[in-house]
């Protein structure tokens, strides 16, 4: 008897998960690799994903109507190119910097870095978006040297580790 249940797995593309997905007994499983998708499909994918989110922030009531600006938002897009974790990285670091009260700094930091589009070839942007991100998080003022010294350890460690870590 067939239930009809489809369940959707995203994924990066290690063994580990290919083999434990493909060892599901009766389970029928179909590998699609982004990269094989349209690029025209996954550009206006990663733009829906950037404009849904970066709107959603909207719901709180301290922010403009006309927030994001759309040439600020178009400059995202542009950036974004194919890549979902560039998008995801500047959603994640905007929807931060909102709760922390700097939600037009951190629009203004990304949108006015140095990088180019992927669109224009250059696969260094999102190591731009990181590098900015990274920056500002141990560059800004107010911090201690001995808390910036503390995150600087442990990012080192997480880099640096042979197996993937646990939050704990």
């Amino acid at each position: 008897m067939s239930l009809g249940l489809k369940i959707f797995v995203t994924s990066r593309p290690e063994t580990y998960n290919s083999v434990n997905m493909s060892s599901l007994n009766r389970v029928v499983v179909r590998t699609v690799h982004l990269h094989d998708v349209d690029e025209a499909t996954v550009a206006s994918d990663v733009g829906l994903y950037l404009r849904g989110n970066l709107e959603s922030l909207r719901k709180d009531r301290s922010i403009s109507e006309t927030w994001p600006h759309p040439d600020d938002l178009e400059t995202l897009v542009q950036r974004a190119g194919l890549l979902f974790i560039y998008a995801s990285t500047s959603c994640r670091y905007i929807g931060e910097a909102h709760k922390n009260k700097f939600l037009d700094e951190a629009v203004t930091t990304i949108v006015g870095s140095a990088s180019g589009s992927m669109e224009d070839g250059d696969e260094k942007v999102i190591d731009e978006l990181y590098s900015t991100i990274l920056d500002l998080a141990f560059n800004k003022s107010g911090v201690s040297q001995k808390f910036t010294r503390r995150r600087q350890l442990i990012l080192e460690t997480v880099i640096c580790a042979m197996e993937p870590m646990t939050l704990d």
